[in-house]
């Protein structure tokens, strides 16, 4: 059984990206109402054990990218394919797309780059992605930096998964919008 609820930032509810999970039956469901993917479930369940682990040391406010990251550079062509290029692909024409899908996350909309949110999948990992619109000298980009406690609280193959999880979702909302 997993029960972090009032641990590590959680409240009464453990939910991740919109996905409630029921502690007592490890039960993930989407508060969306889409279908929730094995793989998902997993990567979620796994993400919230290694998380539960860690003291609680708040966060730092200071943004690290990926690559400032301990093991970082070694993860960081995987990270660029999964996380960065769909961003890119999904929000680079339209920055405040980004915006619009993270708000129905709960997102804050920051002011960096074109288009930016602070994305908060775990309570002591914030994310913030940010988006740049191309043109005609330059094209479209997208970064993603956390805090520089995420180490402390995720090791880096989880984070990146998380990254994942969370981008395929910015994603998705958008196709909806």
């Amino acid at each position: 059984m997993l029960d972090i609820r009032g641990k590590l930032g959680f409240g009464s509810e453990i939910s991740v990206l919109g996905y409630v999970i029921d502690p007592e039956s490890m039960e993930v469901k989407d508060s969306f109402g889409w279908e929730v993917s094995e793989d998902v479930k997993r990567a979620i369940l796994g993400i919230l054990e290694r998380y539960s682990r860690a003291e609680d040391i708040g966060v730092s406010g200071r943004l690290v990218n990926f690559r400032g990251l301990l093991g970082g550079s070694a993860c960081y062509g995987v990270f660029y394919k999964e996380v960065i290029q769909p961003i890119v692909r999904v929000f680079g024409s339209s920055p405040k797309k980004l915006v619009e899908a993270g708000r129905r996350l709960g997102c804050r909309e920051l002011s960096y780059g074109d288009a930016s949110i602070e994305l908060k999948p775990l309570p002591r990992v914030p994310l913030v992605y940010s988006v740049w619109r191309g043109d005609e000298e330059l094209p479209p980009s997208a970064n993603v930096l956390f805090d520089s406690t995420v180490t402390h609280y995720l090791p880096i193959e989880d984070i990146e998964a998380l990254c994942e999880i969370s981008t395929w979702r910015l994603c998705r909302l958008a196709s909806t919008l």
